[in-house]
């Protein structure tokens, strides 16, 4: 079908998880815009009414958007392609930190020094290099949109440098032996001790454990098949194709915890602490229909 200028254009497209979305695409002051919803009817209605709002000669206009008001609707304008933690993570930036210290200031005059300002406040709060570092994406990419919606010729949140930490550079630290013997011992008698045990032993992310399933576990080889992970309530895929990963614990003391091959009927191991002793008891699991189950 042709269409005519200005008229928006509708596709589906796919998020990692496997789940599928709406992207409705429109020319709105010369530059292509897209708004994306779960529906193909939602989709073409915040496209139809942004394009109503430019052809009225409002709504579009760069110098009376606040960044308040820009930043407040960003989120919900990219959630349809993001996962559930990330857009947590930016609606968390957005209402403590943009907000608050750059709401009243007009997409048009934000400037690199307002960008530093905040982030020696998120610095100044003792918030962490990475917490720092992560605000300024989150402008960042909202400010990319700005760009699209508002004309801008520069992304001011990229150009701005984060202020130098006065802590020591990040040093990644291992568990030793003592420490994982120290954490267990916290957890000692309590029903989340195998749990823990388990994250020890693999490595596995939080997300990745609440994921896995009983077909995912070779208990005859001792092999665990990492292929998808927990956000939210929803299962996707993992991180990166690295994280898709198949792990041999045939010697790790977690793989104890698990039920003996011979089992017909899956069980969830649960400790019961006599005294400085442990026994261990089985029981069935529960039918259960929802992530992270089958």
């Amino acid at each position: 079908m042709t269409r005519g200028q200005g008229e928006e254009s509708i596709r589906q497209r796919t998020r990692r998880d496997g789940s599928q979305f709406w992207e409705a695409r429109v020319t709105l002051n010369g530059r292509q815009t897209s708004f994306y919803a779960d529906t193909k009817t939602e989709a073409l209605k915040r496209a139809r009414a942004a394009r109503a709002d430019a052809e009225r000669g409002f709504g579009m206009d760069a110098t009376s958007v606040t960044i308040e008001r820009h930043m407040l609707d960003w989120p919900e304008l990219v959630r349809p392609t993001v996962r559930d933690s990330t857009f947590q993570s930016y609606s968390g930036h957005v209402h403590v930190w943009i907000v608050p210290h750059l709401g009243r200031v007009k997409v048009t005059d934000l400037t690199p020094a307002h960008v530093r300002k905040m982030l020696a406040a998120v610095a100044e709060a003792g918030r962490s290099d990475a917490t720092v570092v992560r605000v300024r994406a989150t402008l960042s990419s909202a400010m990319r949109q700005a760009q699209v919606d508002c004309g801008l010729t520069r992304n001011v949140a990229s150009i701005a440098k984060p202020p130098k930490s006065p802590a020591p550079a990040f040093r990644r630290e291992v568990l030793t032996p003592s420490d994982a013997r120290t954490i267990l011992a916290a957890f000692d008698g309590s029903r989340l001790w195998p749990l823990v045990a388990f994250a020890i032993g693999t490595g596995l992310r939080q997300g990745e454990q609440l994921a896995l399933h009983w077909s995912e576990i070779d208990l005859d080889h001792r092999l665990l098949h990492v292929r998808r992970s927990l956000d939210g309530k929803r299962l996707v895929q993992p991180k990166s194709k690295k994280s898709a990963r198949t792990l041999p614990c045939r010697h790790l003391p977690c793989m104890h915890l698990m039920p003996s091959a011979s089992r017909t009927t899956p069980t969830e191991c649960l400790p019961a602490a006599t005294g400085r002793s442990r026994t261990w008891c089985s029981r069935t699991l529960p039918a259960a229909s929802g992530p992270g189950r089958r």
